[in-house]
């Protein structure tokens, strides 16, 4: 028998390792015995929603419970808002962490990916 595929899987905004692979059980059960996924966790955890107010901010922190690995709301990028607008920062953390899983595990033969308001998607 073959050695299985390995499958490196990076979960969408607000995600994390824990929810995408639930989110994924179909594809994982269909490929069973033909790959090993692997998910690893972005590096930056996620604030929602961003409120317009430091007053409203306060409110929704307090309803928010500490996450947990099967919780965490994590992202493969930071939001910030600034003068001219909101900005996308963090992308050599993002590069860092994929970097990591590549080099410190075995040979990858594909991955598996999900945006938002998409299916995952295998390559």
């Amino acid at each position: 028998m073959a050695a299985k595929l390995r499958v490196l899987c990076l979960h969408g905004y607000t995600q994390n390792p824990t929810i995408f692979r639930a989110r994924t059980g179909a594809l994982r059960k269909a490929t069973k015995n033909l790959a090993e996924m692997v998910f690893i966790p972005g590096p930056y955890p996620v604030v929602l929603p961003i409120a317009d107010t430091v007053e409203e901010r306060e409110r929704l922190q307090s309803l928010q419970t500490e996450p947990n690995e099967e919780t965490a709301q994590l992202s493969w990028f930071r939001v910030t808002d600034d003068a001219s607008g909101r900005r996308l920062t963090g992308l050599q953390s993002t590069l860092d962490v994929i970097r990591t899983a590549l080099v410190e595990q075995v040979e990858y033969n594909g991955f598996c990916s999900r945006s938002i308001g998409t299916n995952p998607r295998l390559s």
